[in-house]
This record gives C-alpha cells, sequence and structure tokens, in this order.
C-alpha cells in the first residue's frame, strides 16, 4: 500500500490541477453567459421599440402621401421598400434571441425559455422532430393494421389509442417548439394535431359498448391512412431537405407555400391530394362523434352503466334509437358544404406574394439579393477558383484579391470571397466545378484567434467532425506576427483540419510574418504557388504581365448629392440619423468631451482623449478596445490632387467589371475623390509590390518604368530595392510621386489599388462602472522623421491629437465601435491581481483600478490589487501618477511599482521590478491564485516579462526551465495569464 501511496497522491494533484481548471473555466463560462443574457435584453429591447416606431412611421407615411412632388414620392417608394423587408430583418435577429411562449407551451412547459441559441442545434432539433415522427409513425401503422385486419380486443386498442395520444400531444409539443425557434409551420398543421390528440383522447377514454364498436374500424382506417400519409410526407420532406441543403437554404425545411421553388411543387402536387382527403376524413370523424354525442339514450359514459347497472336489453326503445343512422341527411349536406367551400377557397385564392428575402446590412448598401452558395455562384460565372479571406485589418482581404487576379493570368477564373457570406457547407459541393480550387488567406487575430468575419467558418470547421470533403482541393496562405504567442494559429489549423476533413492540399501552407516582411513573404510564396497549381491542374504556366482592371470609372455630373457618400462607413447620411446598434459598419459619432496632454514633459505627445457616448446604448467593460475611424491630412490629399492634376470634388464611382460580385465597388459609392483619399482609401502606407507593377506602365521613364517593376518581382535585386527604397525609406504613395516625376498615373486606377484606409484600436483606459456614458483612451502620437527628410505622421494619432474640446457650438467628434476583449478582471472580486504595463499600455489598467476601487466601495471583498508600470522619467512621462496615487491611498491599488528606465545610469525596465519583487509575486499567483495581465509592446517587453516569469516560477516553484514554461502556459489556458500586446 505504501509503494502506490506516491502514486495516488500524484493522481490526485493531476484531478485536482483538473478541478482547477473546471473552476476557471465554469467562472468564465457564467461570466460570459451573464453578458450575453443582457446583450439579449437589449437587443430584444431595441428590436421592440423599432417595430413600434416602424408602425407609426408607416401611418405618417399614408397621411402624407398626397400632393408628394415626383422626388418625394421616388423617395418614399424607396422608403416604403426597406419598411416592407425591415420586418424579415427583425425576424433573422429574433431567431436567436429568447422569445415569449405561446399560450399552448406556457400551459404545458410554463414561462421556460425553449429558444435554441444556435444554428446547429436548431437544425438538429428540426431533423430529430422528423426522424421522431417518422418512426412512431412507421410503429403506428404497423399497430394500426394488426388492429384492424386481425385482432379486435379491448385492451390492445387501448395500447395503440395511449399510442396516438402520446404521439399526437408530442408532435403539438415539438411543433411549438420548432415555431418558436423561427420554424414555418402553420398554425393550420399544429391545429390539426390539436384535434387528433382530441379524438385519440376520446377513443382511450371511451368505454367497450354498441357505440364504440361501430366507431372503431372507423377510427382506426382512419388512424392506418393517417400514418402511410405522414411516411409519404416524410418522404417528401426529406427529399426537400437535402435539396435545399445543396442549395444553401437550410432554413427553409418545413411543409409551407412561402419560399416554394418550382421543383417543390412536383413532388407536393402528389401529396397534397393525400393530405386534404385525410383532413376531410378528420372533419367526418368530428361530425361523426358529433352525431353519436346527439342520441338520446348515449349512456356509455355513464359509470352506472359500466358496472352493469342498467342495460339496454331492458330499455327496447333505446334499441331502437340505436338502429337510427348516426349521420344525418342534414349532417351529410353541411359536410359537403363546408368541404366544397374549402376547395374553392383554396384553388381560387391569390397566391401569396414571396416574402422578402432577408438581406445583410451591406457596407455599399447593394440592393441585390445575396447568394450564400458560393459554388453555384462558380457554376453560374464560369469560375473555378475560389479565394477565401479571414481578415481584421484589410491585408488578408488585400491578398485573395491579388490572388483572384492572378487566376485570370494563368488563364483560369477566380473570385475572392468573404467567408462570412456565405455558406461554407458548400465546400464539400466544391468537387462539382471541374478543376476547382480552394485557396485560404487566414490571419490569425489576438491570441491565436480567428478574425471576426472567419469566426462561423472557424467554428464550422470545429463543429462538423463528419463532413466529407474529399475531392476538394485547397491550399493556405497565413498573415500572423511571431511575435505573439500563437503565431500564425488560425492559418495552421486550416491547413490540419480541411486535410483531416479529406480534402487534398495542393500546395503547402505558406505563412507570412508582419513583424519582418510580409509582403515579401507572400510573394515569394505566391512566385512558387501558381507554377504548382498549372502543373497539378495540367495548365501551360505562362502568367500574362497585362495589367488587369477591377473596376470601370463612371463619371456623375448631375446626382443629387444627398445621394454621395461624404465619408459614411456604411448607410449614407448615416452620420446625420444615427441608428444603433453600432459597429464597424455602422459607427457612432461620439463628442470628444476632453483632450489634454498627459505628459509633463519631453519630445513625446502622450494624450488622454473622452469621448462622449450619451444615448447610443454603447456597453463597454474594462478590457474592451475601442476603434476609431481616423481621416487623412487634408494638406497630403490636397497635394496629391495637385501632382496628379485633377478636380478633387468631382463626384464619380468605380463599378466592379464582375456584375455576380458581392464587391460592388471598392469603397462606399458615388462619392468624390476628395471624400475617397480622406476618409477611405490608405495614403500614407508603403505601397506593396502590386501597386507598384500596376503603376509602372503609367511611367514615362523606361528606366523609372523598369525599376519599380523590378521593385514588385521575387528576385533577389528587386526585393533589396524595394526594402530600401520604400519600406526603410518608409515613401508612401504621395512621396513616389514626387521623387518619380515621370509616374503619373489615372487617380481612378490609383483608387482601384491603394488599400482601405482602417479603423485603429485602443484599449478603453476606463470602466463603465464609473463612466457608464464615457470610454477614455490614452495614446501616444506617432511623429518621426523618415531616411528621406520627411516627417512620417501617424494617421489616427495626428487627428485624435488635434480634436478640439467642444466650444462654442462646434462639436469635434469621432466615428467609433467598440469591440469586445478576452482581456477580463476575474470573475471573482477576491482573486489578486497583477498588472505590467509599461508607457500606454496602462490603458486598460485605468479601467481595471477604477472598478476594483468601485467594487471596493460597494462593499465587496477585493484581493490584491499590483500595478508595474515603466516610463522614462520619473518628472517626464509618469502618466496618470495622481490617479494611481490616489488609487493606492483608497487602498483600490495595494501595490505600485514604477520603473524609471532613463532616470539613471543603468536602465531600469518592469521585467526588473518583477524579479525584484518575486517572493510577494510567487505567492500570489500560486498560493492565491492571481491573475496576471501584460499589456504594452509585444516585440521586446511582453516576451521579456514572460521570460522573467519563466524565472520566479523555476526559481521559487523548483522546476526546471520546462517545467517553469509549461506551468506559466497552463496559467495561460485557464485564462489567468492574458495579454494585451501589439507590435
Amino acid at each position: 500500500m505504501s509503494q502506490s501511496l506516491p502514486a495516488i497522491l500524484e493522481e490526485w494533484k493531476c484531478m485536482d490541477e483538473q478541478y482547477q481548471n473546471i473552476q476557471d473555466t465554469y467562472k468564465i463560462y457564467v461570466q460570459k453567459l451573464d453578458e450575453i443574457s443582457k446583450l439579449q435584453s437589449s437587443c430584444s429591447a431595441s428590436i421592440s421599440n423599432q417595430r413600434r416606431r416602424l408602425k407609426e412611421m408607416t401611418q405618417s407615411i399614408k397621411r402624407c402621401s398626397n400632393e408628394l412632388t415626383a422626388e418625394e414620392a421616388k423617395s418614399i417608394e424607396e422608403m416604403n421598400g426597406k419598411i416592407k423587408t425591415r420586418p424579415n430583418l427583425f425576424l433573422e435577429m429574433e431567431s436567436f434571441l429568447p422569445k415569449k411562449n405561446g399560450i399552448y407551451l406556457n400551459l404545458v412547459l410554463g414561462s421556460v425559455n425553449v429558444t435554441l441559441l444556435s444554428k446547429q442545434a436548431k437544425f438538429a432539433y428540426k431533423d430529430e422532430y422528423e426522424k421522431f415522427k417518422l418512426c412512431l409513425t412507421v410503429i403506428l401503422l404497423v399497430f394500426s393494421f394488426i388492429c384492424y385486419f386481425f385482432i379486435n380486443f379491448r385492451f390492445v386498442d387501448a395500447i395503440l389509442n395511449f399510442l396516438l395520444v402520446w404521439y399526437y400531444c408530442t408532435l403539438t409539443i415539438r411543433e411549438s417548439v420548432l415555431i418558436t425557434n423561427g420554424s414555418r409551420i402553420k398554425g393550420w398543421w399544429v391545429f390539426h394535431h390539436y384535434i387528433s390528440t382530441f379524438l385519440s383522447g376520446v377513443m382511450l377514454t371511451w368505454p367497450d359498448g354498441h357505440l364504440y364498436k361501430v366507431f372503431r374500424n372507423q377510427f382506426i382506417a382512419y388512424s392506418l391512412y393517417q400514418s402511410f400519409v405522414q411516411c409519404l410526407q416524410c418522404y417528401y420532406q426529406s427529399g426537400c431537405l437535402y435539396r435545399l441543403r445543396a442549395l444553401g437554404e437550410r432554413h427553409n425545411m418545413d411543409l409551407t407555400m412561402e419560399g416554394f421553388q418550382s421543383w417543390m411543387w412536383r413532388g407536393l402536387t402528389f401529396l397534397l391530394p393525400f393530405l386534404f382527403f385525410g383532413h376531410f376524413w378528420q372533419l367526418f370523424n368530428s361530425l361523426s362523434l358529433f352525431g353519436m354525442a346527439k342520441l338520446p339514450d348515449c349512456k356509455e359514459w355513464q359509470s352506472a352503466d359500466m358496472a352493469g347497472v342498467e342495460t339496454d336489453a331492458t330499455h327496447p326503445e333505446s334499441m331502437a334509437t340505436e338502429e337510427e343512422p348516426l349521420i344525418s341527411n342534414l349532417d351529410l349536406f353541411l359536410f359537403t358544404l363546408i368541404a366544397g367551400i374549402v376547395i374553392y377557397w383554396f384553388m381560387s385564392r391569390k397566391k401569396p406574394e414571396p416574402i422578402p428575402e432577408f438581406k445583410k446590412l451591406d457596407t455599399l448598401t447593394a440592393t441585390s439579393t445575396r447568394e450564400t452558395s458560393f459554388v453555384e455562384k462558380m457554376k453560374k460565372t464560369g469560375k473555378n477558383i475560389i479565394v477565401f479571406y479571414g481578415s481584421q485589418t484589410g491585408t488578408a482581404e488585400e491578398f485573395a484579391n491579388r490572388l483572384s487576379k492572378d487566376a485570370q493570368r494563368y488563364g483560369m477564373k477566380g473570385m475572392a470571397a468573404d467567408p462570412e457570406e456565405y455558406d461554407m457547407a458548400e465546400l464539400s459541393r466544391l468537387s462539382e466545378i471541374e478543376n476547382s480550387l480552394a485557396i485560404f488567406c487566414m490571419a490569425t487575430y489576438g491570441e491565436g484567434d480567428p478574425t471576426d468575419n472567419a469566426q462561423d467558418f472557424y467554428d464550422w470547421l470545429q463543429e462538423n467532425g463528419e463532413e466529407d470533403l474529399s475531392g476538394v482541393n485547397f491550399t493556405v496562405f497565413g498573415l500572423g506576427n511571431k511575435t505573439y504567442e500563437h503565431y500564425n494559429a488560425m492559418g495552421a489549423y486550416v491547413d490540419k483540419r480541411l486535410e483531416e476533413l479529406g480534402a487534398k492540399r495542393i500546395f503547402d501552407l505558406g505563412m507570412g510574418d508582419d513583424d519582418a516582411n510580409l509582403e515579401d513573404d507572400f510573394v515569394s510564396w505566391r512566385e512558387q504557388f501558381w507554377p504548382a497549381v498549372c502543373e497539378h491542374f495540367g495548365v501551360e504556366a505562362l502568367g500574362d504581365d497585362s495589367s488587369i482592371r477591377q473596376y470601370e470609372l463612371k463619371e456623375h455630373t448631375d446626382l443629387n448629392m444627398n445621394k454621395v457618400y461624404s465619408g459614411e462607413i456604411g448607410r449614407i447620411k448615416s452620420f446625420e440619423n444615427q441608428k444603433p446598434p453600432f459597429d464597424t459598419k455602422n459607427p457612432f459619432l461620439a463628442t470628444v468631451t476632453v483632450n489634454r496632454k498627459l505628459n509633463k514633459a519631453g519630445g513625446r505627445h502622450l494624450m488622454h482623449l473622452e469621448l462622449d457616448i450619451t444615448g447610443s446604448k454603447i456597453r463597454y467593460e474594462s478590457g474592451d478596445h475601442v476603434a476609431v475611424f481616423p481621416t487623412n491630412d487634408t494638406a497630403l490629399v490636397i497635394k496629391l490632387g495637385q501632382i496628379l492634376g485633377v478636380d478633387l470634388d468631382s463626384v464619380i464611382s468605380l463599378n466592379n467589371l464582375d456584375e455576380e460580385s458581392n464587391k460592388k465597388h471598392p469603397f462606399p459609392c458615388p462619392t468624390s475623390y476628395r471624400t475617397a483619399l480622406t476618409h477611405y482609401l490608405d495614403i500614407t502606407h508603403p505601397p506593396r509590390t502590386n501597386v507598384l507593377y500596376e503603376l509602372a506602365q503609367y511611367a514615362s521613364d523606361p528606366k523609372d518604368q523598369e525599376n519599380m517593376r523590378k521593385m514588385a518581382s521575387s528576385s533577389p535585386e528587386g526585393k533589396a530595392l524595394y526594402q530600401s527604397w520604400v519600406l526603410d525609406a518608409c515613401r508612401n504613395i504621395l512621396a513616389i510621386l514626387e521623387d518619380l516625376p515621370s509616374l503619373r498615373p489615372p487617380i481612378d486606377h490609383l483608387c482601384e489599388l491603394l488599400p482601405r484606409l482602417q479603423a485603429r484600436y485602443y484599449s478603453i483606459a476606463s470602466s463603465s462602472k464609473i463612466h457608464p456614458n464615457s470610454i477614455h483612451i490614452c495614446a501616444v502620437v506617432v511623429e518621426y522623421e523618415t531616411k528621406t527628410g520627411r516627417v512620417h505622421n501617424g494617421v489616427a494619432t495626428t487627428w485624435l491629437k488635434n480634436k478640439t474640446v467642444v466650444d462654442n457650438g462646434h462639436k469635434s467628434t469621432v466615428p467609433m465601435f467598440i469591440r469586445k476583449s478576452q482581456f477580463r478582471l476575474p470573475f471573482k472580486a477576491t482573486n489578486p491581481v497583477i498588472m505590467v504595463g509599461p508607457g500606454t499600455g496602462i490603458a486598460p489598467f485605468v479601467g481595471f483600478i477604477q472598478e476594483r476601487g468601485w467594487l471596493k466601495e460597494q462593499g465587496k471583498e477585493v484581493g490584491e490589487t499590483v500595478m508595474f508600470f515603466g516610463c522614462r522619467h520619473e518628472n517626464e512621462d509618469f502618466i496618470y501618477q495622481e490617479e494611481l496615487e490616489e488609487a493606492k491611498k483608497k487602498e483600490a491599488l495595494t501595490g505600485l511599482h514604477v520603473a524609471f528606465s532613463r532616470d539613471q545610469e543603468e536602465k531600469v525596465y518592469v521585467q526588473h521590478l518583477l524579479r525584484n519583487h518575486k517572493e510577494d509575486i510567487w505567492r500570489l499567483v500560486h498560493s492565491q491564485n492571481a491573475h496576471i495581465y501584460i499589456c504594452g509592446d509585444a516585440k521586446n517587453m511582453a516576451k521579456d516579462v514572460q521570460t522573467a516569469f519563466y524565472e520566479i516560477a523555476e526559481e521559487l516553484g523548483g522546476l526546471t526551465r520546462t517545467q517553469a514554461t509549461d506551468y506559466i502556459k497552463k496559467l495561460m489556458t485557464k485564462g489567468r495569464y492574458s495579454q494585451d500586446v501589439w507590435s
């Protein structure tokens, strides 16, 4: 026994660690569940409010519809069109929100929530419902057949009738749940099952007697027929469901009149007569029971009769009555009349107008319905290569567009696609297209996570373990940054998972490192990739060097300026008429209420801004990010227009030459060149090699043209020239045009090639517990001199610096939205917190400290809160010094350790302070389950801090370096070591 004790103790230690993991996971789950509940309530309330306002708006439109001008009538018509589609938008939104149960479900189940909160769960429940129906229908068919032809015992009848009652009761409950979850099952269909439940209940409780025997065969024959018809119906619906799934319309699974396609009617015209006859038979059964109830001596329901106190033999007059027909001539006349009216109504009624399909709110307000089947779109347009992109900042999308253009150069046809817009289950059908290929440009976001637009695709890959992708050709290029812990995790996962599901990799996984030279990595991979594709498909590898335009220019001379974009990200005039919810396609214009300099001295400018979000219904948590949409410097835009010799106020549209493409324009159109260059295009970032390649044709000097094409090549000389002349010198497009006087491209082609100006993300420096109507930003203004002698100013930080506070009625606004983060305080306030954030890395911790202080004021028990901050000089850039010292006085901050790196001869950084306080840190982490938070530079600081924690665990935990590394990695897995870092 003593020999096995160490093994038992070791196993118990392992189990205890697992238990701690479970506890931490559960806490995170409860926290997320609480957040979801709040969002659900907010969303439901907003939708209800919108519905009410829509009704009021409709009435207002009716009242003012007389005596309108032609232009006003057109505006009203457009508005009415949107109003008609809005209810379906709300239905789509509500499909994953809790709903109130109907009367029937409330009676049966009470007020329990039966809404399923994922598509997979809804479809699984629908499939299970169909399987349940089919299984029970077959059993009832066999049972009814036996009872009708072979067995005539009351006990066996009771079993059949009990099964029928249970079956129909269950159906009514399941169908009510399905309707609550967005199913299109009609009320008359459920009502038919209510009637069936009633009839079966009557048969189950009917005492054995003459009238029971008269009605028995009629009812069992009906049950036999109904079971047969339901088998036909299940067969028909399973066929429809299979085909609808193949077409990417899995939501339309019910036997209803809406959403029908022509191929559905072929099976339905065969099935409908059986259904109608069954309903009329059910009506006939109901009338038969009604007729029996009218008989004066129907005594079978009385207990005295059941006890044998009085028999029909003692009442010959009742025997005579029983000989009367059950259905009178009047009953037959009424039955025929009702049946005739129903048939006439069905045949002559007006066909229902098709319900407008749900359209996602599109950045470019496209009005055409988008297909969810990329396979059907590829077949329709003759394309055989599709490039999916998971993009957060636009780079992966840009690479995807370049690859789709490359396909055309090699004699193939490609299209770039956002996985969020398509049903990715269609991948299994890609092999239907000859020589097809799926390319995935997948960026990794944060700590190994997918980008926002690739989240659904990532979930689909995880959840669909039985998907068969055999016959599908694929390749993956990942975009990441080696300074992060999970380098290219998304690209690697997609590559591995697709192979596991049976897809065939035709070229090795490519990985681009944004910390080094992402463009170089992509170009090198692409140069080897296309020859491999050509070899695989037997295509001659002759790339066409000519320029390929994706968009064509259309100039507008007499367009109403109310229909011209003036900087809006999504809906036109959205900045004038703000409507929640606010997100990347619909930012909120927040007013700047505070803009102050944080540092006392020094050459840098560190700033604190406060944005007013009153009335926006925006909610945020400490640790979230705020995204702002900056604009380019007006002086740069004017200079660019002067160099190219164009009227910047010309109103234009760039229209996609591929009419089937979901992306109709490269940026919101119609708009002016000035607006495009100010709000939509990035003119300050060094252009990528493909831009140089496309623009080279416009250089009149052969030497300039040669150098530009050399920089766009994959040759060592070209790469070196691009690195030194473009990247190292930080030459943007304006600098290139200034330094190459012979290069004067058409501005419309330049606008087509330049990348989109992206939102900038900042850690929120406030807590919503203290500042519910305000969001605080802490940032440092980027400004430096390049090798060419030009001064480079950061787009967003310079723009924010120049935002003045509200003065004399003038409002300085910032388009913004909130991005949720996993960088969260521990669920239990009693857990200690260790925060490490030098410079502007202090931002999220200002919010953390505010929240811990607020919890303390509420009388909650709060664990130790320790801050390790770093800056250059105590008298220059010790930002938030007063706030931190005040928090320490109030014990909201229990430990404040500051490293001033340049106040002494030897530099001191935060990692040095961690080692100096290693005993306290190890006590908090190892004994008190402290949570560690790191914010700031990913390239150096985050790595050095992580190394310091390895050393502390190694020294004080008595671990080897490998064990210490595993220890910290486990903390990361448990959510106790979190990073909010950037490079």
